[in-house]
Parts: C-alpha cells; structure tokens; sequence
C-alpha cells in the first residue's frame, strides 16, 4: 500500500502493484497470474497520476474508477482482469473510509464491461467513462448512506414548501412553512397541490457545460387513486456555474438552489411519494400524506400523544 496527501492534508491510502498481484491469485480463478508486470505497476500508480500538478483523478471516486479502468481494459492478469479490476476498486474505497454497500453481480459486471469498453468516450470527451463510472459508483455510496429523501450526492437537501424567495445568486434562500410531509384538503377532493418542492444541488465540474432537466413526479401508493398533472420538467441551460475553491463547496462549484412547484391534483386521501429525477434518474423521493381536513393520519398519535 501507499499513502498520499490532497490537496487540503487528507491522506489517500493506493493499492501497490503487489497489493493488486494479491487480489488476482485469490479472486482471478484457476488461470490467474502475471502476465504484464510492468502494466500492473502502472495500473496501480494510475489514480496517482497528475498533469502540470494538477490531479487527473482529483476525488476518490474516479480514483476507484480508474482502478477498475486500468486493469480491466488490459490483459495484465492471465485471467480474472475484470474481476481483479472490480476487487481492487472496492479494497481501494474501503482502505480509505468508504465502505459500500452490497452490490449484486449483475450490476458490478456491467459496470466493469461498460468501463472496459470505455462505452462512454468520445473524441471531444476522451474520459467520459470514467467520469460516468466515477459517478455511479459515489451514487452507490450515497444509497447506503442517505438519511432523508435526498438520493443523489450533489444534492445537500430537499424540502416541500408553500412559499419561498431566491435570491439572483442562487446561493441564498428564505421559505416558509417547510419541511411538511403532511398535507390535508381541507374542501374535499379533488384537491390541488399548490406547493413547491426546494433543494440545493452541488454541481460537479463535468456538469458546468451541458443542459439539465429536473422532473417532479406524484406517485401514488399502497392502491390510492394516481393524480393528475403528476409529472412536471424543467429544462436548465445557459445559467451561470460559478466556481470556488472554498472549502464548503467540496465540488469546486457554487451550489445552486432550485425550486419546482407541484400543482398535482389530488383525488383522495393517501401515502404519496414526489420523485425528483435529474437528468432522468432519480435524486430524491419525498413522503407525503395526504388527509382530508381534520383528520389525523394513523401513526400521527406517536409524535403527538394525548396528555
């Protein structure tokens, strides 16, 4: 193993060339070996790789990916490369605080196919493999270690409000009566949303160039009735990415706060979830109930008791 500091101190612990030999002869099947040596050193000191100083793999999350590049699009190993490839990434994370979660075979394979192929590349965005594989892999973490609606890392909340004020910055934000997952009709039903879901998302640098769509979707459970108007996007272009290197901006950027109102209709009391995709995959899901004026839903006597 090797160790190495970032830019503000942190130590990143590496895998050495023996540490990746290790994990071949014991996870690369009946035909594992060396075949490269060479290549092996150089897939091990690959995440360590810098350009002008400057870090090519700057977070731990491409580091991981570019483990599972290095030794899965080659032919180092006389067998078992991609599993190698998929060990060592994983042995990487873990060595450095990031234990992930459980992850099934299927997923894992495909990943380590789609990032051997380098799927994902082009001539204008030679690296955008491992920049996709870098971000599945820290979604995946994220999953484990969520609490609250919030899905997606970039994302430090998400909030159902009646009423809020951004500022032209998009970095300051006033709302009120927020943070309710209860919502009663007080006319009956069929009764209008009219609310807002609110959050803050840390854009990463591989986002300031492309257009974003944020879509809001009801989603009804447990058999209650769907609503109408569920399903709501919003297309983000041309707004303005600004970077920092303080140190609350982990990504480089000023984060952004963005709002989008929900004005489903409701036909009739229930569980609900709001979904909230970003670029077509899921970044947070929200609980509501709904309830018709005056009555109380049934666990809400456990935050409540009577006296």
């Amino acid at each position: 193993m090797g160790d190495a500091f970032d830019s503000i101190g942190e130590v990143t612990r590496y895998l050495s060339a023996e540490a990746l030999i290790a994990i071949n002869a014991e996870h690369g099947g009946a035909g594992a070996g060396v075949a490269d040596l060479a290549g092996i050193e150089s897939a091990a000191h690959r995440p360590q790789t810098e350009a002008f100083g400057t870090e090519i793999y700057p977070d731990i999350w491409s580091k991981a990916a570019a483990y599972i590049h290095s030794v899965a699009s080659t032919q180092y190993f006389t067998d078992g490369n991609k599993r190698t490839a998929w060990l060592a990434a994983m042995t990487f994370l873990t060595l450095n605080g990031h234990r992930m979660p459980r992850i099934g075979d299927a997923d894992s394979e495909a990943l380590v196919r789609c990032v051997a192929g380098n799927l994902f590349a082009s001539d204008s965005e030679p690296d955008r493999t491992i920049e996709v594989a870098a971000d599945w892999i820290q979604t995946r973490y994220g999953q484990r270690n969520r609490v609250g609606p919030a899905i997606d890392p970039r994302l430090e909340f998400v909030q159902l409000c009646y009423h809020y004020e951004v500022d032209p910055g998009q970095a300051v934000y006033s709302i009120a009566n927020a943070g309710f997952d209860i919502l009663s009709a007080p006319n009956g039903f069929p009764h209008p949303g009219d609310f807002y879901m609110l959050g803050r998302i840390h854009w990463r640098p591989v986002d300031i160039t492309r257009s974003h769509t944020l879509t809001t979707t009801v989603v009804a459970l447990d058999g209650t009735k769907r609503v109408n108007r569920a399903r709501k996007s919003e297309t983000l272009s041309g707004f303005p990415m600004l970077e920092s290197d303080k140190w609350q901006y982990p990504n480089g950027i000023v984060p952004w706060t963005f709002v989008t109102d929900i004005d489903a209709v409701f036909l009739e009391a229930g569980e609900y979830v709001i979904r909230l995709d970003i670029d077509g995959e899921c970044a947070a899901e929200h609980a509501l109930t709904v309830v018709q004026f005056g009555a109380a839903p049934p666990d809400i006597a456990f935050l409540h008791p009577s006296s």
